[in-house]
């Protein structure tokens, strides 16, 4: 059964201001829009459609052209600022959009969704070390309900998302410039999430404080975890009072092949 975040385009008007905006600038000749940029267009698209077919998630095109124009900026910017080794339309795509979207997989498989609806902060998602925006820019363009905030180290990346964000109107995501064990906040969430961030033992220690009481600390990994990883992030919950659920496996195309991949999942222990 697929998973559909929101019904239609008619969910994202003010997350979709931007791509509207270039549309609008290519089709008054504003734009010079190059064959070269339209097979980079498709060719993005094609492999974002692909890789949340395998994760059972449908993403409407509108969603897909915010993403894109994220995409667009992102590789504009990292000719001056390092924001990514992957640049290739199609494997962005795959391995930094749809890997991102793999969260809004599991909330529609798993069924957590109606549960932290009645959390008294309800959807509301912390990406620990988001970098250009991942998993946050995708996870709040797809998902307009839950209000996402993406912290971050490096202030250049920060700026990027602050850019992108006030660009395409994407109301529901605040990026700060801080670091998670120097981030004084009251703010607790309902879901904690880290990807390509660090060690699974430092990330759980980061999370750990920022976690609403019933809600997921996720983490994205690589299937299967090196041993020693894997042991040193089981004895870091302990210490810190979390306990591991069954994770969520998904596969990611991979030049014909499949990727394999975890989002390990944590919650407090005597928490649902």
């Amino acid at each position: 059964m697929r998973y559909k975040p929101s019904a239609d385009g008619a969910d994202f008007p003010d997350v979709c201001r931007l791509s509207s905006e270039l549309r609008e600038h290519q089709s008054d000749g504003i734009t010079d829009v190059t064959a070269s940029s339209l097979d980079t267009q498709d060719r993005f698209h094609h492999a974002l459609q692909e890789a949340c077919g395998r994760l059972s998630l449908e993403i409407p095109r509108q969603a897909r052209e915010c993403m894109f124009a994220h995409y667009t900026l992102m590789v504009q910017t990292n000719e001056r600022v390092n924001l990514t080794r992957i640049t290739d339309p199609a494997e962005a795509a795959v391995r930094h959009y749809a890997d991102s979207l793999a969260v809004v997989a599991w909330i529609g498989a798993s069924g957590i969704d109606a549960a932290l609806a009645t959390e008294p902060q309800p959807r509301t998602l912390l990406d620990l070390g988001t970098g250009a925006g991942f998993p946050a820019v995708p996870i709040a363009i797809a998902r307009p309900d839950v209000h996402v905030s993406a912290i971050d180290g490096t202030g250049k990346k920060v700026r990027f998302v602050q850019a992108y964000v006030g660009a395409a109107g994407l109301k529901n995501l605040a990026a700060v410039h801080t670091r998670a064990e120097a981030w004084d906040t009251t703010k607790r969430f309902s879901l904690v999430v880290a990807r390509a961030l660090a060690s699974g033992e430092r990330c759980l220690k980061w999370a750990a404080p920022f976690l609403a009481a019933g809600g997921r600390i996720v983490l994205y990994k690589s299937e299967p975890m090196a041993t020693a990883e894997t042991s040193a992030m089981r004895r870091a919950a302990g210490r810190l009072g979390l306990v591991e659920s069954h994770p969520y496996l998904y596969e990611l195309p991979d030049r014909g092949q499949g990727l394999p991949r975890a989002l390990r999942i944590f919650h407090r222990a005597g928490g649902d």
